[in-house]
């Protein structure tokens, strides 16, 4: 059993860390969980492989802070997986021999007004107050605008990167400095790894146990596992958290993206205004119906209607007291209809009903239900003054076999709607030759 493979392989692998970076934030693009400007600089940024988790990643971290993410956890893997990728692209473990002069380089001013191009107040300074290789502990102030789960996440993954030490332990605290800038007082403790022979004994004794034996760890062995067991549990703790909170995140967008699914579903079939099938909706399951019926030889009736001087309403009253007369005449209407029956929204103020298995009495009777049930409405359009509403209707029927189209059975109960209209408005006409 190879032990050793075990102990170490609970270090995640930076690009697949920084993959899932990305995929976070991939994840919420155009969901409206972050704003569309972050998400395409963002996108475009990954896309072009070009991607860090600096200042645009960190806004857009901000934003969805809301549903309720441990960012912590998120910002301290950013860290990691930018400075890793650094190390890897510009060969840092020839530049930083050890944890000692990484952590020098990191306290140098310098250094990081060189690497950032700026001036101190607008890009921040970092100072090195204390490093003391003895007791492999160092304490370092940074007044930087990024996060401080980030900043830790950088000497963490740092110090590691160096190949010298087998544990780190980076604790942050942080305070306000300027508008935007903030101090963070880092401190690290860290054990330089032990001697390359005893690092080596350690992996051969770990690869060359039995998992039915018992684990006798020689004495010059115990201290280097220790530190490696300690270092073990520390890295699964921060991957432990990483991935709790980055899953939750996913989880989250996918609900999102569910949510908006529906929404965009609804918005594709509905009448935002009246809450009624759409043109195109009611046009669609009119021939689902229309075939159903073909197949079984049964009737099925249509009623155009439309709302009496319309126009007149919305010119007198204004455009709220048009759009709740539409909403008003639609519950009117619902409400004498059954579940089976379709109703529509044409266009303007027409509405298109469906009434499957009904012959062209039965048609009649219902579209003089509607029309009476609207002429009985009042509608508010004052504090003292009420508008009446009524409507006309057409009706035509299609008899088996149903040899024409959707389209021309309504394009002939537009025609005796508008029958209806001339001779007066306020009724119900059938379609006739």
């Amino acid at each position: 059993m190879d032990m050793s493979a075990e102990v170490t392989s609970s270090a995640p692998n930076g690009q697949m860390v920084g993959v899932m970076l990305a995929g976070l934030v991939k994840s919420l693009t155009n969901v409206k969980v972050m704003s569309g400007e972050h998400a395409t600089q963002l996108t475009a940024d990954i896309e072009a492989d070009a991607w860090y988790p600096m200042s645009t990643f960190f806004s857009v971290l901000d934003e969805i802070q809301r549903f309720g993410i441990d960012l912590d956890p998120v910002l301290f893997q950013a860290g990691i997986t930018f400075v890793r990728d650094w190390f890897g692209k510009f060969d840092g473990r020839s530049m930083f021999p050890s944890a000692a002069h990484f952590i020098r380089m990191q306290g140098n001013s310098g250094g990081y007004s060189m690497v950032h191009r700026g001036d101190a107040e607008e890009i921040g300074w970092q100072d090195l107050l204390e490093l003391d290789e003895s007791a492999c502990c160092a304490k370092i102030v940074c007044v930087t605008p990024y996060p401080r789960e980030f900043e830790r996440g950088i000497f963490h993954g740092g110090v590691l990167m160096t190949g010298d030490v087998d544990y780190v332990h980076v604790e942050s605290s942080e305070e306000h400095y300027n508008r935007h800038l903030s101090k963070k007082t880092i401190t690290i403790q860290y054990h330089r790894k032990s001697d390359d022979q005893a690092d080596d004994s350690l992996d051969a004794f770990l690869a060359g146990m039995s998992p039915s034996a018992p684990v006798v760890l020689p004495d010059h062995l115990q201290k280097p596992m220790a530190w490696r067991l300690k270092a073990v549990q520390e890295q699964h703790s921060c991957d432990k958290l990483f991935f709790e909170q980055s899953s939750l995140l996913l989880s989250k967008a996918a609900s999102r993206i569910y949510e908006l699914s529906q929404t965009l579903d609804h918005l594709a079939h509905y009448d935002e205004l009246t809450e009624t099938l759409n043109r195109r909706a009611v046009f669609d399951r009119a021939e689902a119906i229309l075939t159903l019926a073909a197949r079984h030889r049964w009737p099925v009736s249509f009623i155009m209607l439309d709302i009496d001087h319309f126009k007149s309403i919305n010119d007198t009253w204004g455009h709220a007291i048009g759009d709740e007369a539409l909403r008003s005449v639609v519950v009117a209407i619902r409400s004498r209809l059954r579940e089976s029956d379709l109703m529509g929204r044409i266009g303007g103020e027409e509405f298109l009903v469906v009434l499957p298995q009904t012959e062209l009495e039965g048609a009649f009777a219902v579209a003089e239900n509607l029309r009476a049930a609207v002429e009985n409405l009042t509608l508010p359009v004052s504090d003292k003054a009420t508008a009446r509403i009524t409507i006309s209707l057409g009706v035509a029927i299609a008899n088996s076999p149903h040899a024409e189209t959707v389209g021309s059975y309504i394009g002939k109960a537009d025609q005796a709607l508008y029958r209806s209209k001339r001779n007066g408005r306020n009724r119900v006409t059938v379609f006739s030759r």
